[in-house]
């Protein structure tokens, strides 16, 4: 079953509480598309709508709306 859109937020939150997210897109999906199997996603640090001060990340998030299951693994930071 594909999906186009999911209504999942990834990003990150200082420790002012401040969120800078973006929401998935099939774009960052490296097949194009999400299915119900795993599907490798890559979201570049510059779609993420403020410049991200990494000294003062206090956690990594997820907002997800709605009712639903995403399952996450293997979550990297890569400097390419």
């Amino acid at each position: 079953m594909a999906n186009n859109k999911l209504s999942l937020e990834i990003g990150f939150e200082d420790y002012d509480r401040a969120q800078s997210v973006v929401t998935l897109q099939t774009a960052y999906a490296v097949s194009g598309t999400y299915s119900s199997q795993w599907t490798r996603v890559r979201i570049p640090l510059s779609q993420f709508p403020q410049k991200i001060d990494f000294k003062k990340i206090k956690h990594l998030v997820f907002n997800m709306e709605g009712a639903g299951e995403v399952y996450i693994g293997d979550i990297r930071l890569e400097n390419k």
